[in-house]
């Protein structure tokens, strides 16, 4: 565990990604621990391994949960997982403010 704390001087978001609060996958996100991460008022930062964007974004997955969203909502989220594949990483950060 670390001992220090920066401060930060400039955060940076892709405005073509993301997902707000209203977004179906918000509870399941919140049920399954990923976004534990937040203040009471649901802000800071939290990371979301890329696979489970990925099964978010897949109809069949959502059926199975219980899950409705568009098809635009789940292509945001299959956008993102993308974009991150592409970049080699596994988990995703979003600044949630």
């Amino acid at each position: 565990m670390g001992r220090y704390a920066y401060a930060v001087t400039k955060i940076e978001w892709d405005s073509k990604g993301g997902f707000s609060w209203h977004h179906p996958a918000w509870d399941w996100l919140a049920d399954c621990g990923y976004l534990n991460g937040l203040n009471e008022d649901s802000c800071g930062m939290v990371e979301i391994p890329v696979s489970v964007l990925e099964e978010l974004g897949d109809y069949k997955f959502r059926q199975d949960e219980g899950i409705t969203m568009t098809r635009q909502e789940a292509a945001q989220l299959r956008y993102d997982a993308k974009q991150a594949r592409k970049r080699g990483d596994e988990y995703i950060r979003y600044y949630c403010f």
